[in-house]
């Protein structure tokens, strides 16, 4: 396997384990049927098909979790995003709307779920974007950057911790 293959995987792999984390850590009802099922397989895991077969519906798959975390989820871990602050505020972000559009927004249409792609590039933070109606759905957010009129882009950690919170 490549480099960035095994990369990407470690990626998904991760962002999958916070994702139970979170739920696990926020939300009682979630964490009760997790210990009443104990089986492995039904928390979130990396999707075995991610990144090998256009049928996925993104690359983390969900289990027990689509109900409490209805995403569809595509990893991004590449060392050309280009994530510099001068790039987000003058929006200029190509590749990563091209993921957005070619890739994250097809699965969860196709899954009948939200789209949520969470990113990174060497050295950066993890961070997050995601669809949005209205400003009343953005949470008491520290800092986010509004991209258009219907996404927003914020830190990964702070999405996951208020999105689990308010559930």
């Amino acid at each position: 396997m490549s480099y960035a293959k095994e990369k990407g995987k470690k990626f998904e792999t991760k962002i999958a384990k916070q994702i139970h984390e979170a739920l696990v850590s926020f939300n009682p009802v979630y964490k009760e049927l997790v210990e009443q099922v104990d089986n492995k397989n039904v928390l979130p895991k990396r999707d075995s098909s991610s990144g090998v077969f256009a049928t996925a519906n993104g690359d983390i798959e969900l289990g027990i979790a689509k109900s409490f975390f209805p995403f569809s989820i595509e990893c991004k871990d590449h060392k050309d995003l280009d994530l510099s602050i001068n790039s987000i505020f003058k929006n200029k972000i190509k590749k990563i709307y091209d993921i957005w559009n070619l890739q994250c927004v097809p699965n969860a249409r196709k899954a009948s779920l939200t789209p949520l792609m969470i990113f990174k590039a060497n050295r950066t933070e993890t961070f997050v974007i995601h669809e949005w109606k209205t400003t009343d759905s953005i949470p008491d957010w520290n800092l986010y950057i509004k991209l258009n009129d219907n996404l927003i882009m914020c830190l990964f950690d702070e999405f996951l911790d208020k999105w689990c919170k308010k559930k």
